[in-house]
């Protein structure tokens, strides 16, 4: 499912990402609007890669998670905040639709037309990826 207001950029120097990609904003978004859902492979227990998140409690033996590694939407390129911005404009929140549990992207502030789309990665993942 396409993510309508959003694009997906190059990053360029000085970004810290330079070269990677990035999601930006191709529309204003308010705070608690939500961007889309973050999509991809349901996958159980562990394994998930760079590009995954849990639905469920991580301690729980058979906890479900979304890979977007091989399939997903723009939301796969949303970057972690840090040496970016001083904070994430956005949040992952795990809803509900027909008894299935979603991971949507909620706006924590106000977004505006071109600003880049960031989250907080897990402690864990920026231990492994980003030191």
């Amino acid at each position: 499912t396409q993510i309508h207001g959003v694009e997906i950029r190059q990053l360029e120097d000085p970004h810290p990402l330079s070269g990677q990609l990035g999601l930006f904003a191709s529309q204003q978004f308010e705070m608690f609007d939500i961007l889309g859902e973050y999509t991809g492979e349901v996958y159980e227990g562990e394994g998930g890669s760079e590009y995954a998140t849990y639905l469920e409690d991580r301690s729980k033996k058979y906890a479900l998670g979304v890979d977007a590694t091989r399939e997903g939407n723009e939301c796969r390129f949303i970057n972690h905040f840090s040496n970016i911005a001083e904070e994430p404009n956005v949040v992952m929140k795990i809803t509900y639709v027909d008894e299935l549990p979603r991971v949507m992207v909620v706006c924590k502030k106000d977004i505006e037309v071109g600003e880049e789309i960031l989250f907080r990665y897990s402690d864990e993942f920026v231990r492994i990826y980003c030191s």
